[in-house]
């Protein structure tokens, strides 16, 4: 299971706020979301949750210009409430197929300190109580509190007097740090003319947690769209993902360097080889695509990812340079641009404006195309269908589909000496497009 907290302040305020909620979703895949200080209304904030592909969510909105908060999950996991939740302190039982129930709290420190400090004595006096002592327990959130002056860098210290409340509530609790990965710092500010890092943004959990999720611990994601980084839990056992197979990118067929690419690959591979081995050639020339592909970021997913990087060290490096961090988030917000013109172009969609930014839209076309394009069936010249495990039978019948097509091609290969035309290359690249869905298709 995976848990992400994150203080967006304003889903509206910087423009890649939600391209990068999006960018979190495709890449983590969390299974519970909370977002706080959304400061927007209800029926934004579900649009929201509806672009996100999350089925369920309990939403508080802003007052104002201010506060709002908002849960989504997924149904793979069930979210009970063990009272009306509030924007500072929520209370819930989370299960899932396979895994104990286990008790969330999330928690947003108020920024006024006394008041903060009247939430530390509440949580205390609950936990000593026994309030939590029957589930496993973890809290996350943005406390809005350190618990010594070594978890913030930049400006005056604080009294030691000042984090009495906050470690005595974490000490009668029983709630321990969660190993973190990504950095130890997940706000950025200016306080007067200080500039400030701190570690206001945890997970912390109880040693029944800990010893139900052994593997547990928390990624510190980047800087982008908020002064504050997402906080996502890994509770562990995730599947591991398998190897990308080579794939067609049909933006190639724009790339000069790709085309000369290819023309110096045949006539130094290619063009001596006879008609009958032309697969041979589309080979070569498909392992040409790939060495190319692996020296070069040719897909905007890659080059966000890229820029992200850049960005997170960027905000590491002192002093500041706003201006560096301003270009990058401006290449960001193109990139993220690309990306959903990518999915637009696969998805064959061409009467969307890649400006509407609805990339679940593309996603979902895309899926559509490619179960309409699945054969599971195959009618003889008398009428009979033929499931999944005759289709092996046609195999032959479809090879001798493509020899034919493949004929047709040699005419212009007849003569080796002959320069290759950009209208040959071209061939060549669809046939690689064509014979690579094929191959896919004989595999099913």
């Amino acid at each position: 299971m995976r848990i992400m907290h994150w203080n967006c302040q304003g889903l509206k305020r910087n423009p890649l706020t939600i391209s990068y909620l999006k960018d979190i979703r495709k890449l983590h895949k969390p299974d519970i979301l909370f977002l706080i200080e959304t400061k927007n209304g209800y029926k934004y904030v579900d649009n929201i949750r509806q672009d996100l592909g999350f089925p369920y969510s309990f939403i508080l909105p802003s007052d104002g210009l201010s506060g709002g908060m908002a849960i989504f999950w997924n149904d793979t996991v069930q979210v009970d409430f063990l009272d009306q939740p509030t924007l500072n302190y929520t209370d819930m039982y989370i299960s899932e197929p396979g895994s104990p129930i286990f008790c969330l709290t999330y928690v947003y420190g108020d920024p006024d300190q006394k008041q903060r400090n009247n939430m530390w004595d509440k949580m205390a006096l609950w936990a000593s109580m026994g309030m939590y002592r029957s589930k496993p327990r973890l809290v996350l959130g943005d406390f809005n509190d350190i618990k010594s002056n070594e978890e913030k860098l930049g400006g005056p210290q604080r009294s030691e007097t000042s984090f009495k409340k906050f470690r005595r509530m974490l000490y009668i609790s029983g709630l321990h740090e969660l190993k973190t990965t990504g950095g130890k710092y997940t706000w950025l500010g200016h306080r007067y003319s200080y500039e400030i890092q701190s570690c206001i943004d945890r997970a912390v959990a109880s040693t029944e947690w800990q010893d139900v999720f052994p593997k547990a611990y928390v990624q510190l994601l980047d800087w982008i769209g908020s002064d504050h980084r997402p906080l996502l839990v890994h509770t562990g056992n995730e599947r591991k993902k398998g190897f990308p197979l080579f794939r067609y990118d049909n933006r190639w067929r724009f790339n000069k360097e790709i085309k000369q690419k290819l023309m110096t690959t045949w006539n130094s591979e290619c063009h001596y080889l006879p008609a009958d081995q032309f697969h041979e050639a589309l080979r070569r020339c498909r392992s040409c695509l790939s060495k190319w592909k692996t020296q070069n970021i040719n897909n905007s997913a890659k080059k966000i990812q890229d820029l992200k990087t850049r960005i997170q060290q960027a905000y590491n490096s002192h002093p500041l340079d706003f201006n560096k961090i301003t270009t990058l988030k401006s290449a960001l917000t193109n990139e993220y641009r690309m990306e959903e013109e990518y999915w637009r172009t696969k998805s064959r969609v061409q009467w969307l404006q890649a400006g509407d930014k609805n990339t679940k839209f593309f996603h979902a076309k895309t899926k559509q195309r490619r179960n309409y394009n699945t054969i599971n069936a195959i009618t003889d010249a008398n009428g009979v269908i033929c499931t999944t495990e005759k289709r092996r039978n046609y195999t032959k019948l479809f090879t001798r589909w493509q020899e034919k097509k493949l004929q047709d091609l040699m005419v212009l290969t007849q003569d080796s000496t002959k320069i290759i035309s950009p209208q040959f290359i071209q061939v060549c690249l669809t046939l690689l497009s064509h014979f690579s869905k094929s191959a896919t298709l004989t595999q099913k």
